[in-house]
């Protein structure tokens, strides 16, 4: 080993010192002299520690701030693995909060530990705190009306009818829905979506009780309605409805659905939702095409302009690329500056020239000048034949160490034009 180097190492043992201490570090070192190819793959690989710790540390302050919205770490960062999986069960546990907040029914998680625990106890009490159902019902008729009396605060509609259509009882919340009909529901012609399940109750051959969701579509209301036959005051056979007035948790599904679909940044298929898709197409046994593309230099981006700069970057690349997809193809953001493209009934061929237009459109937004870095990206083909059997985990491998060679050939050809 000559002097210098000796001077490298002791360079590169100072910055990883400094590290262990928490002191600020160049996130690149780079060496001041020729060395050996060994010692630049040590100085590669502490470049790399640097990196991901930092990215790690930078995680971990937004988490303890309290930031669910923030993407974690990339997946080749290990050393953020539990930090990961901690910011995911603590998301899930802050919605499940939001949700029960806003008096929603939520259930229990199975993530370990006290909070969790304590959490759950929290959504057993809640549910525990009904009516006990030790009572003689039959006997208790007062105690029987005081209780319907009470479910006037109720906003969900309570109507007791008998067989022939009169209205024994009905909270206020159902008084207020029925107050243009007669006390006799089932007129002809009436187009109310209540009024019209009442009446299908009467003749209904289904065994009671009955659960329906039913769409009012002249007003856009959404309704959920329990229906059960029941013994009147006096002795009659009846039937009690309890109508729930649903549309606002219709809207909230509808989000959470797609939500769960689709990237919040992007609007392509998220991970989870676009592997469920992969999954499918690989099990079709059909010929299709995979396309594994990572933008080049988002660290910079991020490092010079700010992560708001960052997210800019990626969702432009994103819509680039779902511009120029087919209607039947899907492109899922696989991890932060990472997308997966499953091209169906594709050949290489094909797929290549749908990347080549992808890249002349990014060259053309690079162009006009309105962004302050330049945005391009790396990637792989490979093309799945009808009848080859390789998993979705193996495909992913195989693209990625594709575009993984087109990557390390663009750096090369960098270094040669320097």
């Amino acid at each position: 080993m000559n002097d210098g180097e000796r001077a490298e190492i002791n360079k590169l043992t100072d910055s990883l010192n400094r590290v262990l201490l928490s002191k600020p570090v160049d996130s690149i070192l780079q060496p001041d002299a020729e060395i050996s190819s060994e010692l630049a793959d040590l100085f590669a690989a502490a470049n790399a520690l640097i990196e991901n710790l930092a990215e790690m540390n930078r995680f971990a302050a937004r988490l303890c701030k309290g930031d669910m919205e923030m993407d974690p770490p990339g997946r080749r960062n290990f050393l953020s693995a539990y930090l990961k999986e901690l910011h995911m069960q603590l998301s899930g546990l802050s919605w499940s909060m939001e949700q029960l907040a806003a008096g929603h029914v939520v259930s229990k998680l199975a993530y370990k530990g006290k909070l969790f625990a304590s959490f759950n106890g929290i959504v057993d009490k809640i549910s525990s705190l009904s009516f006990g159902a030790d009572w003689d019902w039959s006997a208790n008729s007062w105690r029987y009306h005081q209780l319907m009396s009470a479910m006037n605060d109720l906003r969900i509609m309570i109507i007791e009818v008998s067989e022939d259509g009169e209205i024994i009882y009905a909270n206020k919340a159902a008084k207020n829905h029925l107050a243009r009909y007669d006390k006799s529901l089932y007129d002809d012609g009436c187009e109310d979506v209540i009024i019209q399940h009442f009446s299908e109750c009467m003749e209904c051959a289904e065994e009671f009780p009955i659960f329906r969701e039913v769409h009012d579509n002249k007003h856009s209301f959404w309704y959920k309605i329990t229906s059960d036959r029941v013994s009147l005051v006096d002795g009659r056979p009846g039937i009690l409805h309890m109508i729930d007035d649903i549309s606002e948790w219709k809207k909230h599904e509808s989000t959470l659905k797609k939500t769960a679909t689709y990237d919040a940044l992007t609007g392509v298929y998220n991970r989870k939702a676009g592997m469920q898709s992969f999954d499918e197409i690989v099990l079709s046994d059909s010929e299709f095409c995979v396309a594994f593309v990572d933008i080049d230099g988002l660290k910079m981006i991020n490092d010079s302009f700010g992560h708001g700069a960052g997210d800019i970057a990626i969702k432009t690349v994103a819509e680039v690329l779902s511009s120029l997809v087919r209607g039947d193809d899907i492109v899922i953001r696989y991890g932060g500056d990472e997308f997966i493209i499953v091209f169906r009934n594709c050949s290489r061929d094909e797929a290549v020239k749908v990347i080549g237009r992808m890249q002349k459109k990014l060259n053309n937004i690079n162009c006009q000048g309105e962004l302050p870095y330049i945005l391009a990206f790396s990637h792989g083909v490979l093309e799945i034949p009808s009848g080859k059997t390789m998993s979705r985990d193996e495909i992913i491998d195989r693209i990625d160490g594709i575009m993984y060679e087109d990557k390390k050939q663009k750096k090369a050809r960098l270094l040669q034009e320097k």
